[in-house]
């Protein structure tokens, strides 16, 4: 195999290891523990793939809000972008209510990147689970760290691949 061809395929080999936890869905999951749940003010239940994702803009501040079939003592909401997932928003419940409310800052985010999200959000207490995708539209990907990432690697790939085609083989020998 030539040089080149081992280039592009080793390049072919660290894209697929990149792009494949973005690219693959996980598989559906169902709300747990007989809650409900919404992303603003869309019912999560709806939102499950990436052509029904909640569209939010990259400046939004989105409410996120869920109810447990009894009392709870507390939430999280997850983020999870390019296979990371991180907290978005935490909180107490200490007057026995059965709901939660809080707001997620959507560019403190998408300076990562812009596109699909999954929102994760687990209550305490009452324990419940639900789960549904966001999308994050309203910057150019370029513009984020994910995309200068993904463009980086791109051109040191490109660089690599002129590089190794314009090398010469050893002449005389064998």
């Amino acid at each position: 195999m030539s040089l080149l061809a081992r280039v592009v395929v080793g390049l072919a080999v660290v894209l697929g290891g990149i792009v494949a936890p973005v690219a693959v869905p996980r598989a559906p999951a169902q709300v747990t523990g007989g809650c409900t749940a919404t992303i603003a003010g869309q019912d999560v239940g709806a939102a499950r793939s990436a052509r029904s994702a909640i569209e939010v803009g990259v400046d939004d501040t989105v409410t996120v809000s869920g109810t447990a079939p009894g009392p709870i003592t507390g939430y999280e909401v997850y983020l999870s972008f390019g296979g990371v997932r991180f907290p978005a928003a935490e909180g107490e419940v200490t007057d026995g209510s059965t709901s939660y409310s809080t707001d997620v800052d959507i560019g403190d985010y998408a300076r990562y990147g812009v596109g699909l999200y999954r929102v994760e959000a687990e209550t305490t207490g009452t324990a419940c689970s639900t789960w549904a995708y966001v999308n994050v539209t309203g910057r150019f990907p370029l513009f984020t760290v994910a995309g200068a990432a993904g463009a980086t690697m791109a051109a040191a790939g490109l660089f690599g691949m002129i590089r190794a085609g314009l090398r010469r083989a050893p002449t005389g020998g064998r």
